[in-house]
């Protein structure tokens, strides 16, 4: 892969691409698709949605192609998908179980809310019938018999929204990552491949703060040599101080 930006003219900035201009250009690629229609939810956690220009455009195949190129051309990880999403790649939708609390329709989530805060049965029976366009659509009304069967309820519609809906695309974004043998790879490796497609935090610590930084010294026996030292020496324990703010 060779990579080179132009201007609006089409006139080549005239770089030659040694890696850098690619891993902008992949970069830029991630951040398109993390932003796009494609996907919903929050901004480190993306589910994919449903949007028919993109469907008859095939372009959920062709992300899936873009994230599977940009992981074996050294571009930055996507690190946006959604842990569930990740799950149903790895082992299937039928074996991943979605929180309606990640639902970004406010309406739906709320609704879905009351039904799995009944307390008695008659209440149960009745948030069901307020939402039974939705849950009939979702394939999961029916007659409750108890608390426990709502809530039951709840994980069947949340499950069919995350992935009974998207499914067709669901099915695309996965033929696209199979580009170059990427999702081969990422179901034989899945622990491997999981901190590259999915956010996690990770808190630096003071060891790895000062690791980013080369200390030139004076040669020893030098006058400012005593100095260096000590200037080290109050570096080290300012960043200890700071990460014990933090932790």
């Amino acid at each position: 892969m060779s990579i080179k930006f132009t201007d609006d003219a089409g006139h080549s900035e005239g770089a030659v691409d040694i890696g850098g201009p690619r891993r902008e250009f992949l970069r830029l690629l991630m951040r398109y698709l993390q932003s796009s229609s494609l996907f919903m939810g929050p901004e480190h956690k993306k589910y994919l949605a449903v949007n028919s220009t993109a469907v008859r455009t095939d372009d959920y195949f062709i992300a899936g192609r873009a994230i599977a190129v940009c992981l074996v051309h050294g571009g930055p990880p996507p690190q946006f998908i959604a842990t569930e999403l990740y799950d149903a790649l790895v082992s299937g939708p039928g074996n991943v179980k979605c929180d309606f609390k990640n639902i970004e329709d406010e309406d739906i989530r709320s609704k879905l809310q009351k039904i799995y805060e009944v307390k008695t049965l008659g209440e149960a029976n009745e948030a069901v019938l307020k939402f039974q366009d939705f849950l009939s659509l979702a394939g999961c009304l029916r007659r409750v018999i108890s608390v426990e069967c709502s809530k039951q309820i709840v994980e069947e519609a949340t499950n069919w929204y995350f992935f009974g809906r998207t499914r067709g695309v669901f099915e695309r974004f996965k033929q696209g990552l199979c580009t170059l043998g990427v999702l081969d790879a990422i179901h034989k490796f899945p622990k491997a491949f999981y901190p590259a497609l999915c956010y996690t935090e990770k808190t630096l610590t003071w060891q790895e703060m000062d690791k980013m930084f080369t200390i030139t010294l004076e040669y020893q026996g030098g006058n400012k040599r005593q100095l260096q030292t000590k200037i080290i020496g109050w570096w080290r324990d300012h960043l200890i101080d700071v990460q014990g703010l933090f932790c």
